[in-house]
Order: C-alpha cells, then structure tokens, then sequence
C-alpha cells in the first residue's frame, strides 16, 4: 500500500509534490511498502517478534513543519528526480516550495496528513 498525502481541502501542489516524491522513490527501487514488511522481516531474521507502531503527523496552519518536510525531501532527491525524467528542477521550483505550500493548505484553513511513519522493535534474548 503506498499513500498519498491527504489534504482537506484538496491541495493540488501538495498532492502533486506528494505524488513526485513518491514516484522517485519508486523508480529509484525504495521499498515503499517496508512498514508493513518489518514484522516479518524481523522473523525472517531470526528476531522475536516486534513491537510495532505507526504515527500519521496532521496538522495545518501556516506553522506545520510538515509543508517544510516535503521542501527538504523534494530538494533532496531533486537530482533522483530529474535523473528519472519525474520532474525538472524549473517545474518543481524547489527555493519557494515550502512557501507555495504553506499558503497553499494554510491558506485555505486546510488540514494535511502526511505519509504514515512506522517503525519496529526487539529485544533478542541473550544466553
């Protein structure tokens, strides 16, 4: 299951940037559905079965750090991107990013929900 980000109301540059990231990542082989392979992952490795959580960050208003989030993950894959024929530098326009998208979704009193972080846990018992 790969995810998009959810906005209300829509937030076609959010979207859109959300979508670019994620078709980088694809292309460039990231495991996009790892969360949910780490319980099994852990097994496979002989661990013992983990703990497991997963955390959404939502938030709006011009002070969410998620609008910065996607900035700094655009510009770093930028060069992924262009490589791959996802986006070009001009396109994407990465120096007012972070901007165009907190007036996109603050602007409009919106609300985004950003991709869900899972993450797992074991101890391994000692002899």
């Amino acid at each position: 299951m790969t995810e998009s980000g959810l906005t209300y109301p829509e937030a076609p540059l959010l979207q859109r940037t959300g979508t670019l990231i994620n078709e980088t990542f694809r292309r460039a082989g990231v495991e996009m559905e790892m969360g949910l392979k780490l319980y099994p992952a852990f097994i496979a490795a002989g661990l013992p079965a983990p703990d497991m959580r997963a955390e959404r960050p939502i938030g709006g208003g011009p002070d969410f750090p998620g609008y910065r989030w996607m900035a700094q993950t655009t510009r770093s894959i930028l060069p992924l991107m262009e490589q791959f024929g996802v986006a070009n530098a001009e396109d994407v326009d990465v120096e007012t990013l972070h901007e165009r998208l907190r007036d996109e979704v603050a602007g409009s009193g919106g609300v985004v929900g950003m991709p869900t972080l899972m993450g797992a846990w074991a101890r391994k018992p000692t002899e």
